[in-house]
């Protein structure tokens, strides 16, 4: 009985996490769909390095945002 708890309450945990960061995409997907056309048009660096850079940052915030 117990473990059944526990599995749900997991996936309610994670479903939460993950619908929390999906929803915050979304917000700001505008705006920085603006800043990425702004900065490749500028020839500053490409498309690619501007996703690798943006997750490498992101990931720390995401890890220290679920544990608080």
């Amino acid at each position: 009985m117990y473990i059944i708890i526990i599995i749900k309450d997991v996936f309610f945990l994670t479903t939460a996490i993950f619908c929390s960061n999906v929803f915050a995409i979304i917000l700001v997907f505008d705006q920085e769909l603006q800043v990425l056309i702004r900065e490749e048009a500028s020839r500053f660096y490409n498309i690619l390095m501007y996703f690798v850079s943006k997750i490498c940052l992101e990931i720390p915030v995401n890890i220290m945002s679920t544990l608080i």
